[in-house]
């Protein structure tokens, strides 16, 4: 990763709201520099499932929408790129500069679908059910990312729906920028159904650099105590919010929070 510099650790007792803005603030860069080393990667990923759609589905007008977005792809990538990279450092760079608003988390089952189109209905479940796996992927080192940057804000922990580098910002920002790109709108839910956790952009080395960023500034390198005195307890509210969305994300930071081994994964992240 190139060497983005972030502001020098503030002394305890006298970061400002300022300051400590300015230390998230400097982890957009990181992220949106992250974002855009994937593009190339990425755009293949997501012509390759076009094509594949294209060839194998067997509705004409879904044959149609998924042949087209797949040459207008193919053919005009690079303003893909762009405008990914603009509605994604635009997105969190909103979302950053409102971090101390202190929002109380709306649950994702008390969403109100009734008011709203079937089609506006599901690109929303499309998008909450693609951000949810995104969380799951990568509980481990969004559970750390939550601890550092509540420790930032000086009011460990927050809840991933607080955390401004969350799945979902980056989900809504790809989605957007699809929009922009194709004005179709037959390709909007079509896209929004293949992106799949293996197509969508990685976030795990996204999530761990914005992670070694903080630890970079001090802000918590290890944070193993955090999770063995302090996850059980003021993390209840988090846990419960993602119980109610997602049990087995639930039940992968507990075993996080308890010390317990987590199937499927033996590496270790920057939050460890």
């Amino acid at each position: 990763m190139d060497n983005i510099p972030l502001p020098s650790t503030v002394k305890k007792g006298e970061a400002s709201n300022s300051s400590r803005l300015l230390i998230l603030q400097a982890l957009v860069p990181i992220a949106t520099h992250l974002v855009s080393s994937q593009l190339e990667a990425f755009s293949a990923r997501l012509t390759d499932a076009l094509f594949k759609l294209s060839d194998q589905t067997i509705r004409p007008e879904e044959a149609s929408a998924s042949f087209q977005a797949f040459q207008l792809l193919k053919r005009n990538n690079t303003a893909f790129y762009r405008l990914v990279v603009g509605q994604i450092n635009a997105a969190l760079t909103k979302e950053v500069s409102t971090i101390n608003a202190k929002k109380k988390p709306v649950k994702k089952d008390a969403e109100d679908f009734s008011l709203v189109s079937f089609d506006e209905m599901e690109s929303k479940l499309l998008i909450r059910n693609l951000s949810q796996s995104l969380e799951v992927n990568n509980a481990d080192i969004l559970v750390a990312l939550n601890i550092r940057i509540g420790n930032v804000l000086r009011r460990t922990p927050i809840n991933i729906s607080q955390n401004p580098f969350r799945p979902d910002v980056f989900v809504h920002a790809v989605y957007q920028a699809w929009k922009e790109f194709d004005a179709t709108p037959e390709s909007h839910h079509l896209v929004l159904r293949l992106l799949q956790p293996n197509i969508f952009l990685q976030l795990k080395p996204i999530l761990n650099e914005i992670n070694e960023g903080l630890i970079a500034r001090g802000i918590m390198p290890d944070i193993s105590d955090v999770y063995r005195s302090k996850g059980k307890n003021s993390d209840a509210n988090n846990q419960d919010e993602i119980d109610d969305r997602d049990p087995y994300l639930h039940n992968k930071l507990r075993s996080i929070f308890s010390g317990q081994p987590i199937s499927g994964s033996g590496k270790r992240t920057a939050g460890s």
